[in-house]
């Protein structure tokens, strides 16, 4: 503010100066402008610098604190404080490692260097709030008094921001510091699991007969598939999703009233829809005796994603003229959380597919559908889609082999059955 008011203090002294001349105002004025014009530039670079860093922080304490429910539901009541603390200590470095990831993202904003000193100079804070239903330790065991507990989270990142266009001018460094600070509530409700009902939608096109490593992007590879089952894309499906099928029935109390399934197989159109029922015997008969790849199909995803959604959605009320138009598929009007998981290892034929697809993958999360996404191996087209289809940015995983379609699965498994949550972020 004192190089503003001397600068206009002087302005103000020539322009009123009665030797001054055309040459000189127009000379003045031009400095001006210039002058109003960088300072413009770095307001501008500094807000969005900040904005940058807001949104970084945002996204990774809400994808740290959906990483410690899911660590905190597995372990469940028998959690001991020792694993308690190894499990902040883990999410805490989960949540570091996401800001860099956020941060390179945008590759305008900072360079390689300056996210690396963000990351790894922030500051994450998580706090189990001092409540009646806090963890009270009873033999080296936490246990919880009654059915909820609340934890506070926080991530702060600092960039210290130098003006070098008045670091020349005035031959003296300025400097400031650019703060980000979000803070937010967790809260759990740690008891009976609510009722879930997840759709499958998996992608069974001639490229899933291929070997897990194969490029669909390469047609000249396909003379190869099909040939041989093992290692192909659909053995690591039929193992991944069986390993899911047993994980969620280890994971639920019952496995009659607690998990609703179903699954829609696709090409260029809906090849099979197992409609979804209680427990995971029909999805898991399917998947034991039929379940193959189409030698002869493409892909477009839109027909399925669009099944899936109606089967999601078939508990809301639709008018007349839709009951007729449309076979209305019956489930139980329970507040279900649910979730679609939506699988391919490529792209859709026709790139008009992907534009009918997210604008379904919109309508679905605007009802409270959670959508998950897995890539196998997939084109960068078909990454894009499925980036732009999930709810969250941690809802989307990439495999390259049969062990890390597994890991994705179960760690799927223990997204869905663990404990009911809430975040409040408190800015």
């Amino acid at each position: 503010m004192n190089l503003l008011r001397t600068f206009l203090f002087n302005f103000k002294k020539i322009i009123l100066s009665p030797k001054a001349n055309f040459s000189i105002l127009f000379s003045v004025m031009f400095i001006s402008i210039l002058l109003v014009i960088g300072l413009l530039m770095y307001v501008l670079d500094y807000y969005h610098k900040k904005n940058a860093m807001e949104n970084a922080n945002t996204s990774a304490i809400l994808s740290g604190a959906s990483k410690m429910i899911s660590r905190i539901s597995y372990f469940g009541d028998n959690m001991s404080s020792h694993t308690h603390r190894a499990i902040v200590d883990d999410v805490t470095r989960f949540i570091k490692s996401y800001i860099k990831e956020a941060l390179l993202l945008d590759s305008s904003v900072f360079n390689i260097s300056e996210k690396n000193i963000i990351s790894q100079h922030s500051k994450v804070s998580i706090t189990r709030t001092p409540h009646s239903n806090v963890f009270h330790e009873l033999n080296n065991q936490s246990v919880l008094q009654n059915k909820k507990t609340f934890y506070h989270m926080s991530v702060e990142t600092f960039y210290d921001y130098h003006v070098k266009f008045f670091d020349n001018l005035l031959n003296k460094k300025i400097n400031t510091k650019i703060i980000s600070f979000v803070p937010a509530l967790v809260k759990i409700d740690t008891g009976e699991h609510p009722p879930f009902f997840v759709q499958l939608v998996v992608d069974l096109s001639a490229s899933m007969s291929c070997l897990m490593d194969s490029d669909p992007e390469h047609a000249t590879e396909f003379s190869i598939c099909g040939k041989s089952k093992k290692n192909s894309k659909m053995d690591a499906l039929k193992k991944a999703v069986l390993l899911f099928l047993d994980s969620v029935d280890r994971g639920s109390k019952t496995q009659k009233d607690t998990h609703y399934i179903g699954l829609t197989g696709y090409t260029t159109r809906v090849e099979k829809n197992i409609e979804p029922s209680w427990g995971t015997g029909k999805v898991r008969k399917y998947i034991v005796e039929e379940i193959d790849a189409n030698m002869l199909g493409q892909t477009d995803s839109t027909p399925a994603m669009k099944k899936a959604y109606q089967i999601l959605t078939s508990d809301k009320k639709r008018n007349f003229i839709r009951n007729i138009l449309h076979k209305r598929i019956k489930i139980p009007f329970l507040p279900f959380q649910k979730f679609l998981i939506f699988l391919t290892d490529g792209e859709n034929n026709d790139p008009k597919s992907d534009i009918k697809t997210i604008k379904i993958c919109e309508k679905a999360k605007k009802n409270s559908i959670k959508i998950l996404t897995i890539s196998i191996n997939a084109s960068s087209n078909g990454k894009r889609l499925l980036k732009k289809c999930v709810s969250a940015p941690e809802y989307y995983y990439n495999v390259v082999d049969t062990g890390s379609l597994l890991r994705v699965f179960q760690e799927i498994s223990t997204l869905i059955t663990h404990y009911k949550y809430q975040v409040i972020l408190k800015r």
